[in-house]
């Protein structure tokens, strides 16, 4: 895929962007940019490599011509966006992240679509833009909503049971329901807050927390518990503003926990660190931390376990977990880990 260089400013792509150009994109930048010049690229073989030389020596024996490139770019600089846009929708291939992080994700526009019925193996929620096209809630959806508020995907509404879940290893990680040994797993009893996830986040499976008994990341997500009184649905992507972390530990594996409120809730205002949680909304900390040590215990599994000191802690640190696990999936996608089984599409 060849992705969009900064504005005014033609570079010639790297190895890795030549090795990502489709036929159809490598057609759509010769047909669109490069039009004007055609006379000198005409004994071009139009082949990755032909087009990657073609640039480094213009660049070298051609100044004024590259210049007028560069010029013309500039110019042109939209109308290509807009042939990006069309011949592969806004989020595909490795320019996912560039074209996200320029706004041309809305999430005002996304809404969760169904395929298949509830409560089967073959049912799975897709997000979709205002376009219809699909968009994965783990990849597309920025993390940052604004100055302390970030981006939440509702996965498990609150007072239901079934565990729906990111099927991380699907294209575009649709939600669907998770499954032990072939049959729908549920809860034992209802979760009693909004659950999902923070998009852009990752816990690295070989990194080790040395301020949690050394364990490792989970290889998912990181999970959020919403706290307000509304009840979302499947596939609602919520602005939420962090409150405190639990560090769960699930048979040896760190999964985090983020408390977090909608800032729809009446209460929203009124809670900004874990101190303000225990003041309006009492025993809920104590609640979300028993509700998920104990939860398999009627499976005849062992409680999960907590660390840092059994207790929540501040919003500060939870800032600090959704930095640090922002910038290990930063590393995911762009290949410096491997993703093993992970569908970074």
């Amino acid at each position: 895929m060849f992705c969009l260089p900064s504005e005014g400013t033609l570079v010639p792509p790297s190895s890795t962007m030549v090795g990502n150009l489709t036929q159809s994109m490598e057609a759509s930048f010769y047909s669109i940019i490069l039009r004007p010049f055609k006379s000198s690229i005409k004994n071009i073989s139009r082949t990755r490599t032909g087009l990657r030389y073609f640039l480094r020596d213009l660049k070298r024996t051609d100044a004024l011509r590259y210049a007028r490139l560069e010029r013309y770019l500039k110019i042109r600089y939209e109308v290509f966006k807009k042939k990006l846009w069309e011949l592969n929708g806004p989020y595909s291939s490795d320019c996912r992240r560039v074209l996200t992080t320029t706004a041309l994700l809305r999430t005002a526009e996304l809404r969760p679509k169904e395929q298949g019925l509830p409560e089967t193996l073959d049912y799975r929620v897709f997000l979709v833009d205002g376009g219809g096209r699909k968009v994965s809630p783990w990849h597309d959806v920025p993390l940052r909503a604004g100055d302390g508020v970030f981006h939440f995907v509702v996965e498990i509404p609150k007072e239901s049971s079934a565990k729906m879940e990111v099927a991380t290893d699907e294209s575009f990680t649709p939600i669907k329901q998770d499954t032990k040994k072939g049959n729908l797993r549920y809860y034992p009893y209802n979760i009693n807050w909004n659950y999902g996830l923070f998009p852009q986040t990752w816990e690295d499976p070989t990194f080790a927390n040395t301020d949690v008994e050394g364990a490792l990341g989970d290889n998912d997500p990181v999970d959020v518990v919403e706290i307000g009184e509304r009840r979302a649905n499947i596939g609602d992507v919520l602005k939420v503003k962090p409150l405190a972390a639990l560090a769960m530990i699930d048979e040896g594996e760190l999964d985090w926990k983020i408390v977090a409120i909608s800032l729809d809730d009446p209460k929203a205002s009124l809670v900004n660190d874990v101190d303000d949680v225990e003041k309006h909304f009492p025993g809920t900390l104590t609640a979300i931390r028993d509700w998920f040590r104990d939860y398999k215990i009627p499976d005849g599994k062992p409680a999960n376990r907590f660390g840092l000191g059994n207790k929540p802690t501040s919003k500060e640190y939870a800032l600090k977990v959704i930095q640090e696990t922002n910038e290990s999936w930063e590393k995911l996608v762009k290949r410096n880990i491997p993703a093993g089984e992970l569908s970074l599409a």
